[in-house]
């Protein structure tokens, strides 16, 4: 009794733990890459450090919550915790810290922003390149109007002192490339973690109850699969499974999210605002479904023992 008291107490301090690492370490990380994505838009705009933080935050809420269940999940199946017991703890913590989480990006966005000017690198003679065009800016980079030389494949130079673009505007000018492409695969995770940590935050804002609908189904169906950390005597291969199915579940999020499936949803069951619990129910069923073939394979394993 008291070892099975003691491995919940560590499982709840290691779920709380992971939480909070996986947040800090990719909020700070999405922090940076938004900074530098924004540092090389031309013209200039002013430093929004509040709301940018903001962003990141709100990505890395998605991604731990989805990150700490994962962990929670192999460290309880490692531990052999009783999963019946376990199960609903993981649920409970995730529900719990995402609610908090949420609900602290919601008053830090009463906060008022604060005002720098705009920045922008470089220094006259800066040299910018895309698609076989070369842009050599004569003067300081934030003036748009500034003159500059063109090089084009095929072309010859061409020396504009006063570039203008459609309807008196400033003339384009390609951003900085301090980030090269990341392969697609990332980028879509990427994308899929943003989609879904802009979900939660939009139902956190119609009320505690939609948010707590749809976060404990989705929690519910992603702490069902711990059967998969439990699929063979390597705890490693396991954990690399369980990242296969987590990124299933993120993708049949942007997929049954997207405003197509909802219209579908809506047409569908004849009154729309039954789409927004139509999915977590789906979600919930899929969840006992599994858990029960869980517990019948379990039982067939254990009496199958048993005879021999």
């Amino acid at each position: 009794m008291k070892s099975g008291v003691a491995n919940l107490a560590r499982l709840i301090l290691f779920f709380s733990l992971s939480f909070v690492g996986i947040f800090i370490f990719s909020a700070l990380l999405r922090f940076l890459i938004i900074k530098t994505q924004a540092a090389g838009i031309f013209p200039p705009q002013g430093e929004r450090n509040l709301s940018e933080f903001l962003e990141a935050a709100r990505w890395a809420l998605a991604l731990s919550a989805h990150g700490a269940i994962l962990s929670a999940l192999s460290y309880s199946a490692r531990r052999r915790i009783f999963a019946p017991l376990s199960i609903p703890v993981i649920v409970f913590l995730a529900c719990a810290m995402s609610f908090i989480g949420f609900w602290a990006l919601e008053r830090a966005n009463f906060l008022p922003p604060a005002q720098f000017p705009p920045k922008t690198l470089g220094q006259p003679g800066l040299i910018l390149t895309q698609s076989g065009s070369v842009i050599v800016l004569l003067e300081e980079p934030e003036k748009i109007y500034g003159p500059r030389v063109v090089a084009m494949d095929g072309q010859p130079l061409l020396f504009q002192e006063n570039p203008r673009g459609p309807g008196n505007s400033g003339a384009y000018l390609p951003r900085l490339p301090f980030i090269s492409r990341a392969p697609w695969f990332l980028r879509s995770l990427a994308i899929d973690i943003n989609l879904a940590g802009l979900q939660m935050e939009a139902l956190f804002k119609q009320g505690p109850v939609p948010f707590i609908i749809y976060a404990g189904a989705l929690i519910f169906l992603l702490a069902s699969f711990r059967f998969i950390l439990e699929f063979s005597v390597w705890p490693l291969a396991n954990f690399f499974l369980g990242i296969l199915a987590v990124r299933g579940v993120l993708a049949l999020e942007s997929f049954v999210n997207s405003p197509e499936i909802a219209d579908f949803l809506g047409f569908y069951l004849g009154q729309p605002e039954l789409s927004a619990y139509a999915v977590p129910l789906s979600w919930c069923l899929f969840a006992v479904l599994i858990c029960l073939y869980t517990f019948l394979v379990s039982l067939i394993k254990k009496r199958q023992k048993n005879e021999v």
